[in-house]
């Protein structure tokens, strides 16, 4: 009634009409910058290879997480455990349904173990490896092949290594992955490509290459992740892309099992010093395998914690992430699919039993309360 008693009705409707507009510029202005301004995502990334899990690496899991409650985990889950056999297994989704929790994601890890290969309409082979040793064929009676690199198979044949354990995770209750962990860390384009192929939109399998130095430069996996990481340029402050898939985590990826706190902290510091110059929120993977977790919970618990501490002394806020994957439910990776083969191909003798311990009943009974 006030603007229509100072001007005509059609003028009126401007003048509230620009006014409206002035302030949804000025709220997106406001929105933009907060947006804008620095921070840290820090994110613990549990990977589950598909070796033995061992219950007192779970208990030791679950004590990271009580220790960082405020903390949203990544799990990188093979699909190997969940169908060694050609089957469910129940046992690895109980377990694994009381570790994971609301907001955390799941992303896929791909490994060439043999039994997942061989159900993958995939030929095993036993060569090239990252340690440069080939496979042992006397080492398969179980399972092998987590050692084996992904540059013994084609571009093809891992599409169909990446295709099968999407399938074999989403009818496991896993929901639909959006995110690829690769064990040895920075692959090649074709790789890359064949996980984009089958609607994967992130790579969080990049290792701060510095770690590797060392020990590790005498193996060829220090070679394959160098010449790997000429393929994108890492000191670009822009999200990088390369054939298609996110690797913005791939430059500060912090690797438990060969990183020291003292090059772990420089890294963090270069992360954050990176993130308030590019004037954006960068994302800090602290990665760990479940299954070595007995032996370097004290680097990963030191590790976030020294994230923590480093974001506070640099006044750049830690700001909560968003799993790209929100398909799963416990409920739903505790059902599963029981009983029910997967693929009807060749099948190995995996001799599950020994998968679960007998000398360690107790400690799962306890871990079960």
């Amino acid at each position: 009634m006030f603007l229509k008693s100072l001007m005509p009705n059609s003028d009126a409707v401007r003048f509230l009409s620009l006014f409206v507009t002035a302030i949804t510029v000025n709220c997106s202005v406001i929105e933009n910058q907060a947006v804008a301004r620095p921070g840290v995502e820090i994110v613990p990334v549990a990977v589950w290879q598909g070796k033995i899990t061992r219950p007192w690496s779970l208990g030791v899991l679950r004590d990271i997480r009580q220790k960082f409650p405020n903390m949203r985990m990544a799990h990188a889950v093979s699909a190997v455990p969940l169908a060694r056999s050609g089957e469910f297994d129940q046992s690895f989704r109980n377990k694994f349904a009381k570790i994971i929790q609301p907001g955390d994601d799941i992303l896929l890890h791909v490994a060439p173990w043999k039994s997942l290969v061989e159900r993958s309409n995939v030929k095993f082979r036993y060569e090239p490896t990252v340690f440069g040793i080939a496979v042992n064929p006397e080492d398969c009676a179980t399972d092998c092949g987590l050692d084996l690199s992904l540059n013994a198979f084609s571009p093809s044949e891992i599409s169909s290594i990446v295709a099968h354990s999407k399938s074999i995770l989403a009818t496991g209750g896993f929901g639909q992955v959006k995110a690829v962990f690769f064990d040895e860390g920075v692959v090649s384009g074709g790789v890359r490509s064949a996980a984009l192929g089958n609607g994967i939109s992130e790579d969080w399998s990049g290792v701060e290459i510095t770690q590797l130095r060392g020990t590790m430069m005498r193996f060829p996996v220090y070679n394959w992740n160098v010449a790997n990481l000429e393929s994108f340029p890492l000191d670009k402050l822009d999200v990088t892309l390369s054939d298609g898939l996110n690797l913005d985590h791939a430059r500060y990826g912090i690797q438990a099992e060969i990183g020291d706190l003292a090059s772990t902290t420089r890294i963090i510091k270069n992360a954050i010093e990176t993130a308030i110059k590019s004037d954006r929120t960068l994302r800090l993977p602290i990665v760990f395998n479940v299954e070595d977790l007995i032996h370097t919970q004290t680097f990963v618990e030191e590790a976030l914690q020294k994230a923590t501490q480093i974001a506070g002394e640099m006044s750049v806020p830690i700001r909560e992430w968003r799993a790209l994957n929100s398909s799963w439910n416990q409920d739903a990776i505790k059902r599963g699919v029981v009983n029910t083969p997967l693929v009807a191909v060749q099948s190995a003798d995996t001799g599950e039993a020994e998968f679960v311990s007998d000398d360690e009943r107790l400690l799962s009974i306890e871990l079960a309360h």
